[in-house]
């Protein structure tokens, strides 16, 4: 079984406010069963980041 998560390229981990990176991969931070989730909500995350910028 393989644990997916959102990875900043600056580093760090996805938090559960879906905002905020941890340095450190915690039980805090977003975890997905496969990579097609963890891209789903990638793309979910980039949607409405675009949006807020109009």
């Amino acid at each position: 079984m393989g644990i997916f998560a959102l990875q900043s390229i600056a580093g760090g981990f996805l938090d559960e406010d879906l905002v905020h990176f941890n340095q450190y991969f915690d039980e805090w931070c977003v975890q997905v069963e496969t990579l097609e989730d963890a891209q789903c909500l990638l793309d979910t995350l980039e949607r409405i980041q675009s949006r807020l910028k109009l």
